[in-house]
């Protein structure tokens, strides 16, 4: 793909990932309250602290893979390059 198809592609896959992102902040917002940061007692079991573990990893291979995504398509449209 030439650069040109690249800076074409790259608000689609911004706006995408961007969804995809304040997502993820929406879901660790959740378990950072269960976890305690809204200063209430929550009880949790195994199960729910098994269920919270998943979810976090999750969250980060997300975040992860669309950092990746995202600087790798900047870095085709040009983002690296230094103006002369």
């Amino acid at each position: 793909m030439q650069q040109q198809d690249h800076i074409k592609h790259l608000p689609k896959l911004a706006w995408n990932r961007g969804e995809r992102v304040q997502s993820a902040a929406f879901g660790l917002d959740a378990i950072a309250n269960l976890l305690g940061a809204d200063s209430s007692e929550h009880c949790m079991n195994d199960e729910d602290r098994e269920g919270l573990a998943h979810a976090i990893r999750a969250l980060s291979g997300f975040l992860h893979s669309a950092g990746s995504e995202l600087c790798e398509e900047a870095e085709m449209c040009g983002a690296l390059e230094v103006s002369k």
